[in-house]
């Protein structure tokens, strides 16, 4: 999905909290397990522009690459997307980072009233930039039409995702590599950089937004909110950097866990453990709480 979720174990329970959980900056205020819902993860949308970061190599130079970062919002990954048309045509940089897809199914009616379903009946799918063409709709005002559309489920949108990374590094086999591969290929291009060379910063750009999830949960476990915001914030600037190291286990839960973990856990100089099932932990997770409040059987 596109969230880390983080809680703390303790004696082989989750720990509660009368404050309830915490989505982002947001508090439930309901007693619930203490948990920390962030964005990030296998299939959040990877996001890149033709500028450059500088960071700062071994020997004090100045290291360009391109700037890549993962958007809090979902898309369907390549690899696991079908219909997708050839990302050759429509991925890149800036308006080019997504392509929307038409529902099957809608109505004639539902269909004439949104000139973004009718245009995209007519015409098939588009990236953003050129249904900013077709429909005269840009920026924020297009962006929430399309999170409107999305919500009703009468559109879909695929990008290229962590997942896709971790298929054309070789890592992860749930979906297509084929069409991972094709996807990573036009965007590379786009970027005027290898192909390997590309997956393996998005991978490292999710590993480093999981590593700042877990730290921002625990370093609220020390410290009040206020206290840790501005330490959270700074560990890592343009004159210091610190590192931590965790005292406790991580337990990883979640197809991509185990691809993406390992990594976390040596950055927190800590380790890593998977239970038995874990790739589909939370499907299970899921199914039982669905039998507790429905009394259903499961099969």
């Amino acid at each position: 999905g596109t969230t880390t979720d983080v809680c703390m174990i303790r004696d082989g329970h989750p720990v509660l909290s009368d404050e309830g959980c915490r989505i982002g900056q947001w508090k439930t205020h309901v007693e619930a397990i203490d948990m920390y819902t962030a964005a990030g993860g296998g299939d959040s949308h990877v996001i890149c522009s033709s500028d450059h970061d500088c960071s700062l190599d071994q020997g004090g130079g100045c290291k360009q690459r391109p700037k890549i970062r993962l958007e809090a919002t979902r898309v369907q990954p390549l690899c696991m997307t079908e219909d997708v048309p050839d990302p050759e045509q429509w991925l890149g940089c800036g308006l080019r980072n997504a392509v929307v897809l038409p529902v099957e199914g809608l109505s004639d009616e539902v269909v004439s009233e949104d000139e973004i379903l009718f245009c995209l009946r007519e015409h098939g799918p588009a990236n953003l930039e050129t249904l900013t063409q077709q429909t005269g709709l840009s920026g924020i005002l297009l962006e929430k039409r399309l999170e409107r559309l999305a919500y009703l489920q009468q559109i879909r949108m695929a990008g290229f995702t962590p997942t896709d990374a971790l298929h054309v590094l070789g890592k992860l086999d749930i979906g297509s590599k084929e069409q991972a591969e094709h996807g990573a290929r036009a965007l590379a291009a786009s970027l005027d950089m290898s192909i390997e060379s590309l997956c393996l910063q998005v991978v490292a750009e999710a590993e480093k937004t999981i590593e700042g999830i877990i730290l921002d949960y625990i370093g609220r476990k020390v410290w009040h909110d206020i206290e840790a915001a501005p330490f959270l914030s700074s560990m890592d600037n343009e004159l210091f950097s610190l590192r931590v190291a965790v005292k406790v286990p991580i337990i990883g839960i979640g197809a991509a866990a185990r691809c993406f973990l390992p990594a976390v856990a040596e950055r927190l100089h800590t380790t890593v453990r998977f239970p038995e099932h874990y790739e589909v932990g939370n499907a299970v997770g899921a199914a039982l709480i669905s039998r507790e409040n429905d009394g259903a059987r499961l099969f």
